[in-house]
């Protein structure tokens, strides 16, 4: 018997690749749902994810999945904007970078050159000896530098922003550049017909099925062993299990198991970063963009309007309001009427005529393991999939070397093991 611990996408995709090998499986999730990161909520009948999600056309691993699984994905255009100095400018093409009015014409043609060229490298490790700042400093003037790119970078990472590398950067161009068809013309990002929700209770069915069992609300409290390997796990009982694969958070693993002491202290020193997601359900849209980058010291830092990318009958316009949180902040422990407040006040800076009472309703969601916080040579620090413990495996995100986060990197992980066990 093998017990998988999670039931997100890696999770349920492990469980499925090793269910066409013949291998006797049991999922675990201690929710009472499936899905983690990848999970929805039901508006108006119609699924949405509680965290905003697309695929790139180079990420075909999901894609793979979802053909097999008779998934089907719909294309669309990506209109992508930034907010600076409380406006909403172009940022999706090379014409919406000529536009851009705040940037001189020399560093106008330096950034897009260098967003042209970037992709063209393909030893991305040696990129990841070199931070992201010192990079992009070397080929951009400082001021393109402190506009578009250190907001981002601190967006995302705080104060750690400065310790991670240049490959990030290398994979965040690749991804959009390789959305589109040509430079001139916008990325087009790829969304599953019914929304991810789809994907989720296909590999449910699925995995049923194929004669596993699937338990929810049931969390993990122990991963136990003898002489170094694994005899079970503690969930609402003990389960007998012959081998245990954890798709869990690296802190949450730690946990339920007692590691060596230096393996253990590995471990602890990958830190993830946490994540808020609000979901605004509007009587009207609020721009004409799917994604703005908010380069403003706001309280979100990133505005993804749903219903400017999926058309759907929600019955309302629908934005996400996100931020990641890669260090302490109070933002994860206020209760919701507060953060909508808090949100609100700075919403009105970028649309002044923007009232409360055009909110039908919201949401929010907050997730403590986000994302592994990537460093330098990190594809020297990544833990191995096979732990210690004999028949206890690890499959987590910081075995991803650049950008660690999206459904197509959690099937890339799963198939990673599957065809390795």
């Amino acid at each position: 018997m093998i017990s998988i611990l999670g039931g997100g996408v890696t999770g349920l995709a492990t469980a499925y690749y090793l269910l066409k090998k013949g291998y006797d499986v049991k999922v675990f999730e201690a929710e009472d749902f499936l899905g983690g990161f990848a999970s929805s909520i039901k508006i108006n009948g119609e699924y949405v994810e509680k965290y905003y999600h697309h695929i790139f056309k180079y990420e075909t691993h999901i894609q793979k999945l979802c053909t097999e699984l008779g998934v089907k994905i719909d294309w669309f255009d990506s209109k992508v904007g930034m907010a600076y100095k409380n406006q909403i400018h172009g940022f999706g093409s090379a014409t919406d970078l000529l536009k851009l009015k705040f940037l001189p014409i020399t560093s106008k043609i330096r950034l897009g050159l260098f967003s042209l060229g970037v992709p063209l490298i393909k030893d991305w490790k040696k990129l990841e000896k070199i931070s992201a700042e010192k990079w992009l400093l070397k080929y951009l003037d400082k001021k393109t530098y402190d506009i578009i790119w250190k907001p981002l970078l601190e967006n995302k990472f705080g104060s750690y922003c400065k310790k991670v590398p240049a490959s990030y950067i290398w994979e965040r161009l690749y991804m959009r550049t390789t959305s589109k068809s040509h430079p001139l013309e916008r990325e087009k990002l790829g969304y599953l017909n019914g929304s991810f929700q789809t994907l989720i209770d296909k590999l449910e069915q699925k995995i049923l099925d194929m004669g596993a069992d699937i338990k929810k609300s049931a969390p993990i409290k122990k991963i136990k062993t003898k002489d170094k390997k694994v005899v079970g796990i503690k969930a609402d009982k003990t389960y007998k299990s012959d081998t245990v694969i954890s798709t869990l958070p690296l802190p949450v693993f730690r946990s339920i198991v007692n590691f060596p002491k230096n393996y253990d202290s590995n471990l602890a020193k990958i830190k993830y970063s946490g994540v808020i997601c609000m979901i605004l359900l509007l009587e009207n849209r609020l721009s004409d963009y799917y994604w703005t980058n908010i380069h403003n010291k706001y309280s979100f830092r990133l505005m993804v309007e749903h219903t400017n990318f999926i058309k759907n009958d929600f019955g309302s316009n629908i934005v996400y309001l996100s931020r990641y949180i890669p260090e302490p902040n109070p933002q994860m422990n206020m209760p919701d009427a507060q953060l909508l407040d808090l949100y609100i006040k700075d919403l009105k800076k970028l649309f002044p005529h923007f009232k409360k009472s055009s909110i039908k309703d919201y949401f929010v969601f907050k997730g403590k393991y986000s994302n592994p916080l990537i460093s330098l040579n990190f594809s020297k620090k990544q833990p191995k999939m096979q732990t210690p413990v004999k028949n206890l495996y690890l499959i987590d995100k910081s075995q991803l070397a650049r950008l660690q986060q999206g459904t197509d990197n959690c099937v890339k992980l799963a198939k990673r093991f599957v065809s390795s066990f």
